[in-house]
């Protein structure tokens, strides 16, 4: 085996969720058959099976052992879960660790890998093909296929593996989350239009930052303020899009069938450039580049008096407490794209958003002695019922069903089918990890808020009125692609370093650490010297592989 690719591949990872590592615990034995109920059966099987799983902790639950939902889920499944749970800290390391080993767990929730990682951990026979299990034991999995061809044709490998089970969520408001949130009170007391181009945009913050909108006689006001490591909080995704197509990620875009990045063109700089001026002019909040999610929201939920005026995320709750006593997130709107100076107005699109929100939510090792157990654990997992404990808590408590004839509307207008009573707390649920099946418009037409927490009726709107009227052509969006093993491994560590340069540089444009002027020449050149040509070359192989 090669598992040291596979290794050198977990150094990439950056997401927020962290796993760690333990032992197959059955009371069958290492090696042991059950007895198996039939596909879509409750229990699972009829005497309690053990099986160890590795997941990182999250916000939601940092105790996955006594979660509620985990009781529930033994429960009705008979199947018992070993909980590995690492930190965040320490989420790389033990990954590394585990996946050189050969002391694997049964299954990784959660596991944050792409499809070119997923491919080097099949060949590494690191994790198990799904396809047999699919076949055999799949219920929901094969309803999903049956719906959504294009997802199954996206998931499986080039070497016709399919390795994860993925979530199927409609979140509609994730498909444009490169927002932007205004302060609401500050542009009523300062009687400001909502800005149309980039002009407008700066006169906005410029008033923020001179005209004492807060009324409280100081010059404490921040116009505008970011942080690197939250849900599209970065200050580059949503102004960059008045120059040049910027989703945070790749940079991306097919121009007739042709790959070709942004960050390489005469716009991004201009876009920089741009961006630099609102730095220059004490605009843009100088730890911007450097604060982490949390500093950002203390800056939004600024005790007493309101000092955050502009500010990009994904939803209010990157900046601010939604559902806190302040009160403050619902002050918040978003406002569109603005229009750059060449004519640019646009926003980032998620290619394949609620099909493949997340494509290994679970994945099942090699080393699994009961792998048709595990495949079927994560098949309720999918079930309606446990979709919505797993979304919304506990039913009575956290939310309710509402009646056929209910006049109660959903985020999209349509009559709800159940209403939100209170938020969840701590432990109830995993946060939103598992393998789940809640497709929009279904997502929506379930969703009913509670009015004093509208949170996904305000997404929706500002969402379907903001941004989707300015989202780029569909033949432009690039979906989720498939590589080769061969092209998996040489893309990895490229693609890292490219889009961590991308990112070091972009913050040292606008501080001024890096000139655009003398030092733009350089940028390209060091783009070719990591690779860039290889890399748009490799996606442009994959890309007429999975569109033709």
């Amino acid at each position: 085996m090669k598992r040291w690719i596979a290794v050198s591949l977990l150094f990439l990872f950056t997401a927020a969720v962290a796993f760690a590592g333990g032992q197959t615990d059955s009371g069958q034995g290492a090696s042991g058959k059950v007895g198996i109920n039939p596909p879509g059966t409750l229990p699972i099987v009829d005497e309690k099976v053990s099986l160890s799983c590795f997941v990182g902790m999250t916000g939601a639950c940092d105790d996955f052992e006594n979660a509620l939902l985990t009781k529930w889920v033994e429960e009705k499944t008979n199947v018992h879960i070993n909980w590995n749970v690492a930190s965040q800290s320490d989420y790389t390391a033990k990954l590394n660790l585990i996946v050189a080993s050969n002391d694997l767990p049964d299954m990784f929730l959660h596991a944050p890998w792409t499809l070119a990682q997923l491919q080097v951990l099949g060949t590494d026979e690191v994790l198990r093909p799904l396809n047999d299990l699919i076949d055999s034991r799949g219920v929901t999995s094969k309803v999903i296929y049956s719906r959504f061809p294009r997802l199954k044709k996206i998931l499986t490998l080039p070497d016709g593996n399919i390795y994860g089970m993925p979530a199927i969520t409609g979140a509609f408001h994730a498909q444009a989350q490169l927002k932007m949130w205004v302060y609401q009170p500050w542009m009523q007391a300062l009687g400001i239009e909502t800005p149309e181009t980039t002009e407008d945009l700066y006169d906005m913050l410029m008033a923020f930052k001179t005209k004492d909108p807060n009324g409280n006689g100081k010059a404490d006001e921040i116009p505008l303020a970011g942080a690197p490591g939250g849900w599209a909080s970065a200050i580059d995704l949503y102004i960059m899009n008045s120059f040049i197509y910027n989703d945070g990620d790749r940079r991306m875009r097919a121009i007739d069938g042709k790959i070709t990045v942004s960050y390489d063109k005469p716009e991004w700089r201009e876009g920089l450039r741009y961006i630099k001026r609102l730095y220059d002019a004490g605009l843009i909040a100088r730890e911007s580049f450097t604060q982490t999610g949390d500093q950002l929201k203390q800056l939004g939920e600024n005790p007493d008096t309101p000092i955050l005026g502009t500010v990009p995320g994904g939803f209010q709750g990157v900046f601010s407490v939604v559902g806190g006593s302040s009160g403050r997130w619902l002050e918040y709107k978003t406002i569109p794209p603005v229009r750059g100076p060449g004519g640019i107005r646009t926003t980032a699109f998620i290619a394949d958003m609620g099909l493949t929100d997340r494509i290994t939510e679970l994945c099942i090792s090699t080393t699994n002695p009961h792998p048709e157990v595990a495949f079927s654990w994560g098949e309720f997992l999918y079930t309606k019922e446990a979709t919505r404990f797993a979304d919304g808590g506990l039913e009575g408590v956290n939310w309710e069903w509402l009646p056929e004839n209910t006049t109660v509307k959903a985020v999209d207008g349509t009559p709800a089918l159940f209403r939100a009573l209170a938020t969840t707390e701590k432990n109830v649920t995993w946060g939103n990890i598992t393998p789940r099946y809640g497709y929009f418009p279904e997502y929506h037409s379930k969703q009913a808020d509670n009015p004093e927490r509208p949170l996904e009726t305000i997404l929706y709107a500002e969402t379907k009125n903001n941004y989707m009227p300015y989202v780029p052509p569909a033949e432009q969006i690039i979906p989720i692609l498939a590589f080769t093993e061969a092209a998996s491994s040489e893309i990895a560590d490229m693609e890292t370093l490219l889009k961590d340069y991308v990112k070091e540089m972009i913050a040292r444009f606008v501080t001024g650490d890096a000139n655009l002027d003398t030092g733009w020449d350089g940028y390209l050149r060091e783009l070719r010297n990591m690779g860039l040509p290889r890399y748009i070359e490799l996606y442009q192989e994959a890309y007429d592989t999975t569109m033709n």
